[in-house]
């Protein structure tokens, strides 16, 4: 289902993908063929014509209208398994195209669907509903989605599209560094020191996590169109945090570290949480349910690029090192403990003042969302596992319940450096 089709903006997306798709296969036999538009998908709907291809389990009705309770709700065959796979891809591939607190998807198999809800959290899947006897309840629902807000449809009301007079301001920006060259649409975020709002331009995301659970976190490359005198881009880290009264966030992190002076970690100029943008998945997960979590960005001044867009290892040793500087300072002065050291997670800055700075490394250790302070790793029990799988190191491999230390995350650094050359 998608938003009005007499939109300008949602009729050329719709076009530019169908006319793509119709230069793979022959457009006379498949006249309306097209490719999901997946940024402009308001509601999802899937249907499939066998019961044994669905991704669910599906009640049997009888003349009367009987349905015995199933046996189980997810259907587990090898059909099942890929239908159920499909449908989280389906639910993965809009919220990482749009700005979306959760999204709806109508499933339908036979003569039965069910309704579907997905955050960050999980995803929530009403019982069964007969499509000839129980109709109604499907109609029903369709027309309230008619009538929703965008915000009650998931939509996040601080990300909206860029006017033509700002896009006109951004399109005049041409920085002068070759790989900064990214900015697209009008998103705000609060300001760290006077709490105001500031608006920042982004357009596509440079990253983006492909599962439709957990952070779900997004980076994008940022304009603050506002600043005329010095404009230069920055960088935006989207993400899903877990809501635990109490506990340090990324950005208090980075707050502390940053008035600490620790060196060779990104600069945070503006985050927080959004207000009224929390999971509600969770809460329907019986016992061993995840926590809450709540939308929220850091707008940092750096822009960086991957650690692994190197032109020789030496560079890349010497972005690892300064990274390596960044975790013994935040370790002596804050007591702070990184705890996910990974190729992902060790970036180089551009030197937007350079056409070219392929040869300038300034290396930078970030994402500091699973660190903990050293008196919070004393004796604990840790229940989920912190780190990239393939940087932790042996011990924490071997015994995932046990806290991380110190020894886990240097151990991680040997693993970043051997896992480079091995690539590259």
């Amino acid at each position: 289902m998608y938003p009005n089709p007499e939109s300008p903006t949602a009729r050329v997306a719709f076009n530019n993908v169908e006319q793509k798709e119709k230069s793979i296969v022959d457009a006379a036999r498949f006249p309306h063929v097209a490719r999901n538009a997946w940024g402009w998908i308001t509601v999802g709907v899937e249907v499939k014509f066998k019961a044994t291809h669905s991704a669910f389990v599906f009640q049997n009705f009888d003349k009367k209208g009987y349905k015995p309770a199933p046996s189980s709700l997810l259907r587990d065959s090898d059909l099942g398994k890929k239908a159920q796979a499909q449908l989280a891809k389906y639910a993965t591939e809009i919220m990482i195209r749009q700005h979306r607190s959760y999204v709806f998807i109508i499933y339908i198999t036979s003569d039965q669907a069910r309704l579907t809800r997905w955050d960050r959290a999980g995803c929530i899947v009403s019982t069964p509903v007969h499509l000839t006897n129980e109709s109604h309840k499907l109609l029903n629902f369709v027309y309230r989605l008619g009538l929703m807000s965008d915000e009650e449809l998931g939509y996040d009301s601080t990300a909206v599209l860029a006017t033509s007079a700002e896009i006109q301001d951004l399109l005049a920006f041409t920085p002068k560094n070759s790989y900064a060259a990214k900015c697209a649409k009008d998103i705000s975020c609060p300001d760290v020191t006077s709490q105001t709002f500031s608006e920042y331009f982004i357009g596509k995301h440079s990253a983006a996590s492909h599962s439709p659970t957990g952070r779900g976190t997004k980076g994008y490359v940022t304009f603050n169109f506002r600043n005329k005198l010095a404009p230069k881009l920055s960088f935006m880290k989207d993400y899903w945090r877990p809501n635990i009264q109490g506990a340090r966030t990324e950005l208090d992190i980075y707050l502390l570290l940053n008035g600490l002076s620790v060196c060779n970690i990104a600069t945070a100029i503006g985050g927080g949480d959004i207000p009224g943008q929390l999971t509600i998945s969770q809460n329907f997960l019986g016992i061993d349910k995840p926590e809450e979590l709540s939308h929220c960005r850091i707008v940092f001044e750096e822009l960086a690029r991957p650690l692994s867009d190197y032109k020789s290892s030496a560079l890349m040793i010497l972005a690892v090192y300064n990274a390596l500087e960044a975790h013994y300072v935040g370790w002596r002065k804050a007591g702070i403990l990184h705890r996910d050291i990974s190729v992902n997670n060790i970036m180089r800055v551009v030197d937007q003042s350079l056409e070219n700075d392929d040869s300038v490394v300034h290396g930078i250790l970030n994402d500091w969302d699973l660190s903990k302070h050293k008196d919070e790793l004393k004796g604990s029990h840790q229940v989920v596992r912190a780190g990239t799988w393939a940087f932790m190191s042996a011990v924490s491999l071997r015994y995932p319940f046990k806290p991380n230390d110190l020894a886990d995350d240097l151990e991680s650094f040997v693993h970043v450096v051997t896992f480079l050359m091995l690539q590259f």
